[in-house]
């Protein structure tokens, strides 16, 4: 099961629990325990946005309904139709925001979006949901006895269309999903150490967890992305204009990894090389064998075919390639060969600030037992030249 129905399935059977033995059914401790017991067999799951989102939508919203629950009691105490339709109405609104809040700061760090709308569909989806959809839904179990579920079924199937219908057009609308640049892991820790003040503590010192929370987001504008990227099969690379646009080599090629570069980077698309500003032209050249790019006078080295190394090996500071090098590059002060891709995975490279700064796949995952022998390409390169 993933993450959120475990969590569902804990908080349920505690709740249930909780009503037989005449206890508090909703409370904090609930969460926690919830929480304990995931993490013990499942202790990693606490660095995935499944278990980050899930468990910070619903510790918000149990902590915000603990503090509403006496003023929320009082205004019903009298009994007026009304007063419970317009209550019902609100607490959608309100735990749709309380929710969308809470899960959207986590999804600027994991997936570098946020969903603008939320709102106005959950206020169609949730009354259809919960008046319509779950009602048959508890008759079509009763039916499967008999085996004629397959009545209700149409019913119920008229609500769920309803439900992604409102999905797909809210979905649609302009603007209703904002891309963001990435976020640094410190950002991610201030979230969780706002939202965890936010909730624990009562009082009015509990309003200071906003401002952390605040803070976090602030943090987006420090990340320093990425000059130079490189797939691990070197297929696709971009490079970073001095506007500091990402420039894709293709866009037919690996559009996995491309959307996941510019995802990160908060954007949607991006032109191809060569680029289409003509001031720029002079910085990148291209032909069949490979690209020279130009960047604060030092020449760059994108190269396809091994009968470009001849010449790149002699002027390029920083060669790329997608083949073997099996030469010396005396100009050259960092190289990432085919053989550093098919063991050190995707190539990240920061050019401003002295020479390269590389970052991979496997340096930042580290040694595991299904990792590839992490050996010098150069060692392989020397070793394969002498067997030849």
């Amino acid at each position: 099961m993933t993450i959120p129905t475990q969590r569902a399935f804990l908080m349920t059977g505690l709740v249930l629990l909780a009503v037989i033995l005449d206890r508090t059914a909703i409370s904090l401790r609930l969460i926690a325990w919830a929480a304990m017991v995931i993490l013990i067999f499942l202790p990693e799951s606490i660095l995935g946005a499944s278990f980050q989102m899930s468990f910070a939508a619903v510790a918000v919203l149990v902590a915000a309904y603990e503090s509403l629950r006496r003023p929320l009691g009082a205004w019903l105490g009298r009994r007026h139709f009304w007063r419970r339709a317009v209550m019902y109405l609100a607490g959608v609104a309100t735990t749709t925001l309380l929710a969308s809040v809470a899960t959207g700061v986590i999804a600027l760090f994991h997936f570098n979006r946020i969903a603008l709308f939320g709102l106005a569909a959950n206020m169609v989806a949730v009354p259809v949901t919960a008046l319509w959809v779950m009602p048959w839904a508890v008759v079509v179990c009763v039916f499967m006895l008999f085996g004629l579920e397959a009545v209700p079924l149409v019913p119920m199937v008229w609500g769920l269309k309803l439900i992604i219908s409102v999905a797909t057009s809210v979905a649609s609308w302009d603007g209703a999903v904002r891309l963001v640049p990435a976020m640094p892991v410190f950002g991610l820790c201030l979230i969780a150490v706002g939202g965890l003040w936010l909730c624990l503590w009562r009082g009015n010192q509990r309003w200071l967890g906003i401002a952390v929370i605040t803070l976090s987001v602030a943090t987006i504008p420090l990340t320093s992305p990425p000059d130079i990227v490189v797939s691990d099969t070197g297929r696709l690379m971009a490079v970073r204009t001095a506007d500091g646009a990402l420039r894709l080599s293709s866009k037919r090629r690996e559009r996995f990894s491309a959307a996941n570069w510019l995802r990160r980077d908060g954007v949607d698309s991006a032109d191809t090389w060569p680029w289409k500003d003509p001031d720029d032209l002079s910085l990148l050249s291209c032909d069949n064998l490979g690209c020279i790019f130009h960047h604060d006078g030092e020449i760059l080295a994108f190269v396809h075919d091994e009968r470009a190394l001849s010449e790149d090996c002699r002027v390029a500071s920083l060669i790329v390639s997608a083949v073997p090098v099996r030469r010396a590059c005396p100009s050259a002060s960092t190289i990432i060969d085919r053989f550093d891709l098919w063991r050190e995975g995707a190539h990240a490279i920061w050019l401003t600030g002295g020479p390269p700064h590389v970052k991979t796949v496997a340096g930042v995952r580290g040694i595991r037992p299904w990792s590839p022998a992490r050996v010098s390409s150069r060692q392989s390169a020397a070793s394969n030249g002498a067997a030849n």
